[in-house]
């Protein structure tokens, strides 16, 4: 059930609730005396709100709180006794109930992952999380992660601790890349220089983010420096990070067919 409808329903019941109060309180008020049923309807009101504000937000927001990034009380239980996996990122965006939605200011957004274990055959996950907004980059389709696989129910995952730790140490690629393209960078990529020469704001955004303009000097050695510029979406942290970093070298890898491809492991330390 999608978070809008349960609000619609929440309302209802509050409003039966309150209307329950009033007809009770009307009813017993000849046996009761005068005052009765404003006595009833003010203090079941107080009780009704008491209650939703302590029971209502684990209704509305069942779910979010997701093992997945370790946020919840299941997530040690599978982190100590799931097996590894990695997972590769096939698609972010909104939630599968629909819409844009927030909680605490931070996206609360819909994974698509593909696990392979080495065990079984490979299958696909699809599950609903909150990620910090300065992590979304790092969830970006071709990411793969680090992650624990629930013994009691394969289409649950917890994130290794040590992958968030990298979240800090952010790849920067292409969003529209291939399968193909990622697996011949894995594997083939030719190692480089990437020298950060600088970043622009193109005004527009992709899954709660910013698109910025990356531009890069790249070194292959034993052949001429060569400027490669892709836009991609980052954080708006992200932002300023690098361009804190500009002028900075870093380790890259290069297409082994498409010198306009390459990745680029970014450090801010």
């Amino acid at each position: 059930m999608s978070v809008l409808k349960k609000a619609v329903l929440i309302a209802v019941l509050l409003f039966l609730a309150i209307v329950a109060l009033v007809f009770v309180g009307v009813a017993l008020e000849p046996l009761f005396g005068w005052g009765f049923a404003p006595m009833v309807i003010i203090v079941g009101s107080v009780l009704v709100v008491v209650c939703s504000m302590r029971v209502l937000p684990k209704f509305l927001f069942s779910g979010f709180l997701s093992p997945f990034l370790g946020m919840s009380k299941d997530a040690q239980r599978v982190l100590s006794t799931g097996r590894p996996a990695k997972a590769t990122v096939l698609s972010i965006g909104e939630n599968s109930g629909g819409g844009v939605v927030t909680l605490n200011d931070q996206p609360y957004l819909n994974l698509k992952m593909r696990v392979e274990d080495g065990l079984s055959p490979p299958y696909e996950v699809s599950l609903n999380t909150i990620i910090p907004r300065a992590e979304v980059p790092q969830f970006q389709p071709g990411a793969v992660l680090t992650v624990r696989i629930d013994p009691q129910n394969p289409m649950n995952l917890v994130l290794e601790p040590s992958r968030r730790e990298e979240a800090n140490i952010p790849s920067y690629g292409g969003s529209d890349w291939t399968e193909e393209d990622r697996r011949l960078l894995r594997e083939k990529g030719v190692p480089c220089q990437a020298t950060l020469l600088e970043v622009t704001d193109t005004g527009r955004s992709l899954d709660f983010n910013p698109v910025a303009k990356v531009s890069w000097e790249v070194q292959v050695p034993g052949t001429s420096p060569y400027r490669v510029s892709k836009e991609v979406p980052v954080s708006t942290e992200a932002v300023q990070q690098l361009r804190g970093v500009i002028g900075k070298t870093f380790a890259a890898r290069v297409h082994p067919t498409d010198r306009e491809k390459i990745i680029v492991d970014v450090r801010f330390y």
